[in-house]
């Protein structure tokens, strides 16, 4: 006969099990909205939002004016979004047949007394994906990976053409569908302008029936506005001069070829940007070296093949159209033999050549540099003595010899057609489908690859109008009350990693003074830089953004917006008022990162929601999942990178050589580590780094807040209440790591960090608390420990 407390107890379980599974299937569905296809990574069929550079996003690194992801000096980031890259290739999987009960070591918790559960929907629902993920045949000693994410398989599929798919795939199809909501929705009285116009801008790029109908149409008439009109559509009678027409293109597009002209930081003072002319960085094949092997090799066939159907749906005869693009094509392969190679250009770029306008005016007479001029107009004052910076300065010297021989109708045809590439996505299908289908190719994909619509749409928002989708994004999708919650941990993880450099005792006083001053003096954005929220100034930065007509294509909407955008940048310059936080980019992104020249950490609004933060579950659970990324981040400001840079963001080395030779000697450690289990050690540590430092510093908070908060008495999650907190700390944290790799599409892709179970491997190796957490044995394994 069951007692009264043990009934109690039967329903208390039966109740959370049922509001487990009902909430998790819930959280699992779909709305009522297009399908998700895999995203196609063909970014270059998708209008760049700025001209500066030849990188689509638009983060600052340093106290100027900036505008693109090369501006911030730690270019690589935490891993949470397209570096959460796993395997499902799962080491020690003989571990998943070691019978029950377990291993000698491992061992769960004795509960003398039935736990209170927790049964908040975040508890349930975070239970629940953990349940989802977890595999308790194998041994958490053994094979920490394959114990928390050996059933990630069974819930998940690698997409049609991904190399992986992981948790931070699946958190990414969850912030697109929050968009989806909140850019289709209907405009309201309310609203401000430019929030009507992001909404019109995604529609207009979602309805792919109208772009389809109107089309060609559209493209027709914008490219009419060049200067001299479509060279392959209208005869011999061309006679516009290469650098007029290039000159006015600029107007309108932001085409790389013949020539990059954009800004860049003055050498002299890096808080202004001066003009920067380099050489061409656009081409039908992406990577300029295969036009060396010639007109027979399969890539420029197949990239002659796609300009001639285009030109012929303009309206183009095929004779005219095979004679006009193998012209191009040739071009192409004489300007890409000009180009230096990857590593001489990078090294170009890298010791910038600053000269006066009149001396190039005067080294290069047969360019018409003059021409480019009206490109900066009203924002520049040019002479012969405007400082200009010159990249690849052999590369000038050939296109002159270049183009004195090329007929002037066959650049301005090379130029429309790298437009028209560009657009492909704002252009009908048929278009659209020949470079997509082109880009694959040239990716080494043997089969079709599904097109993601709404992802690209979402980018494009992103890139054009990433204020504006913020700002519908945070009303609709952000929970403010999670602010005081995340501040709080942020000041525990800040504690704890101070008290880790009082006890290191390698850093000698002075150093370490300084390191714990930096710390103190670290700022923090949760969700979104606040001055989206401010309508004055949101209506100074759009005041020019006009809206959009019913009537008006989305290909001229687009173009209208890149010349926005641009215009925007070039206001700002130099302004010494310049507010880094208008180039951070959308906070509709599962990602955070540090800012070093402002010492300041970002956590986008995308991420501050299930599964990488939730509100109403154990301290354990938050410090686990989320404390070990503000730890991640915060240690960013003292790796190989963020040790030059000060408490005020100033770039300055201020650690001395001994302190400087042991972290080089600890950082080996790491790279040694890594580079054991098949990984570049090296080009990955500073993640690694952060890998180890953020868990350890998460773990060490969480103990501090537990000191400090001895009545508070944690519920368990439901289901795990044979599991103690210290080890539900390490098993949400892992969650972070779960994945899938397709090996044979992994080797078609570079990966910036290590695979998440070498991640999560590594990491508990060098990890004592979690061997205590599990009552492992002690690993006879070499160890590394920065702090």
């Amino acid at each position: 006969m069951l007692g009264k407390g043990a009934i109690g107890n039967l329903c208390q379980i039966l109740l959370v099990t049922t509001i487990l599974g009902i909430l998790f299937l819930k959280y699992r569905s779909t709305f009522n909205q297009p399908s998700l296809k895999p995203s196609s990574s063909d970014d270059v069929l998708i209008p760049r939002p700025l001209r500066p550079g030849s990188d689509d996003s638009v983060i600052p690194r340093t106290k100027r004016p900036g505008f693109d992801d090369s501006l911030i000096p730690q270019t690589e980031r935490p891993g949470f979004d397209d570096s959460l890259i796993l395997s499902t290739k799962r080491p020690g999987l003989t571990d998943s047949l070691i019978p029950r009960p377990e291993p000698t070591g491992f061992t769960h918790s004795i509960i003398p007394s039935q736990p209170e559960v927790c049964s908040t929907q975040d508890c349930v629902i975070g239970a629940a994906f953990y349940h989802t993920n977890i595999n308790d045949k194998v041994n958490p000693c053994s094979n920490f990976y394959d114990f928390t994410c050996g059933n990630f398989d069974l819930s998940y599929d690698i997409p049609p053409g991904k190399a992986m798919f992981d948790v931070g795939d699946v958190h990414a199809k969850r912030v697109q569908k929050q968009l989806y909501q909140s850019l289709m929705a209907n405009s309201t009285k309310s609203e401000e302008p430019y929030e009507t116009l992001a909404k019109s801008l995604f529609q207009k790029c979602m309805d792919e029936n109208k772009i389809d109908a109107t089309g060609i149409a559209s493209l027709l008439e914008f490219l009419n506005k060049f200067d001299g009109g479509v060279p392959f559509l209208g005869g011999e009678g061309f006679t516009t001069s290469w650098e007029t027409f290039f000159a006015k293109a600029l107007r309108f597009t932001n085409v790389y070829t013949p020539v990059l002209v954009t800004l860049a930081p003055d050498p002299a003072d890096s808080t202004k940007y001066i003009p920067k002319f380099g050489q061409a960085k656009a081409f039908m094949l992406d990577d300029p070296s295969n036009y060396a092997h010639g007109t027979e090799n399969a890539l420029v066939k197949g990239a002659r093949n796609v300009l001639i159907k285009v030109a012929e749906m303009l309206g183009a005869s095929q004779r005219s159209a095979e004679k006009d693009m193998t012209d191009v094509l040739e071009l192409e392969m004489k300007l890409a033999a000009a180009l230096l190679p990857p590593a001489l250009a990078q090294r170009s770029e890298n010791t910038e050549n600053v000269v006066k306008f009149g001396d190039i005016k005067a080294k290069y007479p047969g360019i018409a540099f003059q021409d480019f001029v009206e490109f900066f107009s009203g924002y520049f004052t040019f002479n012969d003595n405007t400082r200009v910076i010159l990249s690849e300065p052999t590369y000038f010297k050939q296109l002159t010899a270049i183009m004195t021989r090329t007929p002037k109708k066959v650049v301005a045809n090379m130029i429309i057609m790298q437009f028209i590439r560009q657009s492909a996505h704002s252009l009908p299908k048929d278009i659209f489908e020949l470079f997509y289908d082109f880009g694959m190719v040239q990716k080494g994909f043997k089969t079709k690859i599904p097109y993601d619509r709404l992802e690209s749409c979402i980018k494009l928002n992103n890139d054009l109008l990433d204020l504006p989708t913020s700002r519908l994004y945070i009303n609709d999708h952000f929970n403010h009350d999670i602010v005081p919650k995340l501040e709080e941990m942020m000041s525990y993880v800040k504690k704890y990693f101070i008290k880790e450099l009082k006890e290191s005792m390698w850093l000698e006083d002075s150093t370490r003074n300084r390191a714990i001053k930096k710390v103190n003096a670290m700022k923090h954005i949760i969700g979104y830089p606040k001055m989206i929220f401010d309508d004055n100034y949101m209506r100074k930065i759009h005041q020019e953004y006009e809206n959009s007509r019913d009537t008006e294509s989305l290909l001229s909407l687009v173009q209208r917006l890149i010349k926005y955008k641009w215009n925007t940048v070039l206001r700002h310059n130099g302004n010494p008022t310049f507010n880094y936080e208008l180039y951070l980019g959308t906070v509709a992104k599962q990602d955070a990162y540090n800012v070093l020249a402002e010492n300041t950490v970002v956590y986008f609004a995308g991420m501050l929601q299930y599964s990488y933060f939730m509100a109403d579950v154990p301290k354990y659970i938050q410090y686990g999942i989320f404390g070990s990324i503000i730890g991640h981040e915060l240690q960013h400001g003292f790796d190989a990178i963020g040790r030059y840079v000060d408490e005020n963001g100033n770039i300055i080395d201020w650690w001395p050589k001994d302190v400087v030779k042991t972290f080089n000697e600890k950082e080996n450690c790491y790279i040694e580590q890594y580079n054991a289990e098949g990984v570049n050690g090296k080009s990955t540590v500073r993640e690694n780094m952060a890998d180890n430092v953020g868990i350890k510093t998460a773990f060490g908070a969480y103990k501090l807040w537990l000191e400090e908060h001895p009545d508070e008495v944690e519920m368990k999650m439901p289901g795990f209440g044979e599991y103690t907190n210290e080890q539900m700390f390490y098993i949400s944290w892992a969650n972070n790591w779960c994945g899938l790799v397709d090996e044979a599409m992994d080797k078609l892709v570079e990966s910036k960090h290590p695979p998440g179970n070498i991640r999560n491997k590594v990491v508990v190796r060098n990890s004592a608390e979690f061997d205590s957490a599990f009552n492992c044995p002690k690993t006879t394994a070499k160890t590394c420990q920065l702090w």
